[in-house]
């Protein structure tokens, strides 16, 4: 991060190259992860129940209604799995990387780094990135975050 924030707007294009603003979460994803859960075939399984862990807690309101319904000892094995395989803090190294570079945008706080805190904050409303580039915004002066 330190090398990144000395490189200044050669970063933030860098970090623009790799960074979009979250895309709104759409639950009608985890259907057909839920039906490979319950595959015959184990890497199929593995496969989704990996994917379920990645898109992180996005998912839990669905997967949590999935639990309420009828379903397999393996799959609800499964679900919860994918639910507890978390980094502590909660978030995917995914985010992480997308925080950091929050961050690095702050330290760097020249125009276009500002620009792409703007982008950022953009993103889905549900997104712990999105919410970070606004409260990051909110302290450079440049925009002020609504509570509910």
């Amino acid at each position: 991060m330190q090398k990144l924030t000395t490189a200044g707007d050669a970063a933030v294009a860098l970090l623009r190259d790799r960074l979009n603003p979250a895309a709104s979460f759409d639950e009608r994803a985890v259907a057909p992860l839920l039906t490979r859960l319950d595959s015959d075939e184990f890497g199929v399984r593995e496969k989704a129940t990996a994917e379920l862990a990645a898109l992180g807690p996005r998912t839990w309101p669905a997967l949590r209604r999935a639990l309420a319904g009828q379903l397999s000892d393996e799959v609800r094995a499964r679900i919860d799995r994918a639910m507890t395989d978390r980094p502590r803090i909660g978030l995917t190294a995914d985010e992480i990387r997308a925080v950091r570079a929050v961050e690095v945008c702050e330290r760097i706080a020249t125009p276009e780094a500002t620009a792409m805190l703007e982008a950022l904050a953009k993103g889905a409303g549900d997104s712990f990135v999105t919410y970070c580039a606004e409260v990051t915004l909110d302290r450079l002066g440049k925009r002020r975050v609504q509570w509910p």
